[in-house]
């Protein structure tokens, strides 16, 4: 007789789980929760990164930008207020005109004199340059700015030393500052009074 064949006995309930167990994610090649939540937090990081970076240029960019406004003049502007100052453009008041390049010069050199500030295409400045030369002979040291209706570099760094908001105003320049002013350029008697303190003597270089 025969032997009987003995009969398989059916997977248990565990083992056929433990077969069609799906094998464990790396994370590298899947887009499984987990590799989602690896990439945003790849790109937080590198948003901070590059927030960071921006922040740090700008920063750099400020900080040098504020010590160029007082540092010691360099050689873009050296030499400057010594040229323009002895050059032949005037204005309608015979005043020697000269840049902001050159102010800054001036301050920087601790050069001395007058300053007429004004602006391009100003008439209330045209009108009191006049006023101005009717109380003197000759320039006597006196000049004029014109800061430019589109400001440029140099007229921001000139403002920024010479701490001028309106046009005109009539400074006195001294020591490497603004040594005294005139903001109320319409009083004709504190202006002819302004000027007398501060003309050129013998005791005086301009």
């Amino acid at each position: 007789m025969p032997a009987k064949k003995a009969a398989k006995k059916p997977a248990t309930k565990a083992a056929k789980t433990e077969k069609e167990a799906p094998k464990k994610c790396d994370c590298k090649e899947c887009k499984c929760d987990c590799a989602t939540h690896n990439q945003a937090s790849i790109y937080v990081l590198v948003a901070m990164l590059v927030a960071t970076l921006v922040v740090l240029v700008i920063s750099i960019g400020f900080n040098i930008s504020v010590r160029d406004l007082f540092r010691p003049s360099t050689y873009v502007y050296n030499g400057m207020f010594d040229n323009e100052s002895k050059g032949d453009k005037k204005d309608e008041s015979s005043f020697t005109i000269i840049s902001s390049g050159a102010v800054i010069d001036m301050v920087k050199n601790n050069k001395a004199g007058f300053l007429i500030v004004g602006e391009e295409n100003c008439l209330s400045c045209d009108a009191f340059a006049r006023r101005v030369a009717s109380f003197v002979e000759g320039d006597d040291g006196i000049y004029r700015v014109d800061f430019k209706l589109d400001e440029d570099t140099d007229d921001v760094r000139a403002k920024a030393l010479l701490d001028v908001e309106d046009t005109p105003t009539f400074l006195y320049i001294k020591g490497g500052a603004v040594y005294d002013r005139i903001d109320d350029v319409k009083d004709a008697t504190n202006l002819e009074v302004f000027l007398r303190k501060y003309l050129p003597s013998e005791d005086t270089e301009f």
